[in-house]
C-alpha cells in the first residue's frame, strides 16, 4: 500500500472519531474521556506518520524548485494540532472550557485534512514516483508495527515493573524492535535493488 493511500485512510478513520466526539450523547464521563484519549493518540500517530511523507516531499520539491509554502503550512498545522491535543490531555471533561477546546481541535483537524486531501497529497503524488510512494507506505506501516509492539509490551510489563519479568520483557522488547528495524532496512534495500535493476534494463 502506498503512502498516500495509507494517509487518506487515516483521514477517514479520524473523521469517524471526530464525528463521535461531536456527538457524545449517551456516553458516560469515563467513556467520553476514553474517546478523547483515543482521538489524541490517533492524531499523534498520524502526525508522526505524515512526517515520513513530508520529509520525502520536501527533498524532491527542493531539487525541482517547487514552492514549499504548502508543506510549511502543513507542518505549522501539525504543531497547532499537537498543542491543542496536549492541552486537552491535561484537562478534566467537566472543566469549563473543555468542550470549547474540543470544538477548536475538531475544526483545526478537519481544516488540516481538507487541505492535505485537496492540495498537499495531490502535490506529493505529482512529485514523488510510484515506487518511492510504495516504499514510504511500507516505512509508515513498519513504524506502526513497531509502535504497536512497544505498546503491547508496555501494557504487559506495567503491572510487574521492577520484577525480573519486567526486565526480561524489556530485553524482549528491544529484540523485537531490532528485528522489525532490520526487516524494514532489508525491505528498503530490496526496493532499491529492484529500482537499479529496472534502470539497467531500460538502458
Amino acid at each position: 500500500m502506498d503512502a498516500l493511500t495509507v494517509l487518506r485512510e487515516d483521514h477517514r478513520q479520524l473523521e469517524r472519531l471526530l464525528e463521535r466526539l461531536e456527538r457524545p450523547e449517551g456516553l458516560t464521563e469515563r467513556e467520553y474521556r476514553a474517546l478523547v484519549d483515543q482521538v489524541q493518540t490517533a492524531l499523534r500517530q498520524h502526525v508522526d506518520d505524515e512526517e515520513i511523507l513530508y520529509a520525502a516531499f520536501r527533498e524532491r520539491a527542493a531539487v525541482r524548485g517547487i514552492d514549499l509554502d504548502l508543506l510549511e503550512r502543513g507542518e505549522q498545522e501539525h504543531q497547532l494540532i499537537q498543542t491543542l491535543a496536549g492541552e486537552l490531555a491535561g484537562m478534566a471533561p467537566e472543566a469549563q472550557d473543555f468542550n470549547a477546546k474540543v470544538r477548536v481541535l475538531v475544526e483545526q483537524v478537519r481544516q488540516h485534512m481538507d487541505v492535505e486531501d485537496t492540495e498537499l497529497l495531490t502535490a506529493a503524488e505529482d512529485v514523488l514516483p510510484d515506487d518511492e510512494l510504495l516504499d514510504l507506505g511500507r516505512r509508515i506501516l513498519d513504524r506502526r508495527r513497531v509502535r504497536t509492539a512497544q505498546q503491547q509490551l508496555k501494557a504487559v510489563v506495567a503491572p510487574v515493573t521492577g520484577s525480573r519479568i519486567a526486565r526480561l520483557a524489556g530485553i524482549l522488547a528491544g529484540g523485537a524492535l531490532a528485528t522489525l528495524i532490520v526487516l524494514a532496512v532489508l525491505g528498503q534495500r530490496r526496493s532499491a535493488r529492484r529500482r537499479r535493476n529496472r534502470s539497467t534494463v531500460v538502458r
